[in-house]
């Protein structure tokens, strides 16, 4: 627990109301970046016993990968989740259906940052008809926390780039990812 987990949770109780109050003139957007993924030679499977466990194979198999520290590189998956905001708040609409968009990044030359974010959700965002109100959640690492400066300027170039009338940030509380809707995807997605 984390003595900010209540205000957390109400402010994203209050993000949906307002989606749902504003409708089809905002675009909700759940942001996350996952683990670091390992990339070996070419044709070569890679362990990610990481945690000393055991890989899952079949008995009469024999174990052929590379060692989880003996790779090439890494990839980052980045997971914004465009939610399709329910009409009522009944329980059978939900704010988990929509659209996943995975960006992979290259985890040298790629770092996640929040201007790559920006740039990522811009692209996204001028696919389709612009709306003028944008709320997006995340779960607050340091590439998305909106109490760090280099977060605040990313958000005020993506108001700017969109021409928004109004953008809500919000993010969950510390250790509290599990309740953000692009985390809770990315079971389905891959």
């Amino acid at each position: 627990e984390h003595m900010d987990t209540h205000y957390c949770n109400a402010q994203f109780k209050y993000l949906k109301e307002r989606a749902m109050e504003l409708g089809d003139k905002c675009t909700l957007i759940c942001a996350d970046d996952k683990a670091k993924v390992p990339v070996g030679e070419p044709g070569t499977a890679v362990s990610t016993g990481v945690r000393g466990r055991q890989s899952i194979v079949p008995v009469n198999t024999t174990i052929a990968s590379l060692d989880h520290d003996m790779t090439k590189a890494s990839i980052t998956p980045s997971v914004m989740f465009e939610v399709a905001i329910p009409k009522t708040p009944s329980m059978k609409e939900s704010f988990y259906t929509g659209l996943v968009h995975v960006f992979i990044n290259d985890s040298v030359f790629e770092v996640s940052s929040p201007f790559r974010h920006g740039s990522g959700l811009v692209k996204i965002l001028q696919e389709k008809p612009l709306k003028p109100v944008l709320l997006k959640f995340t779960d607050g690492g340091v590439d998305q926390r909106n109490t760090l400066e280099s977060v605040k300027i990313a958000s005020i170039c993506l108001f700017k780039e969109l021409n928004l009338d109004m953008l809500i940030l919000a993010r969950c509380a510390p250790g509290q990812s599990w309740m953000n809707p692009a985390e809770r995807q990315m079971a389905y997605s891959f």
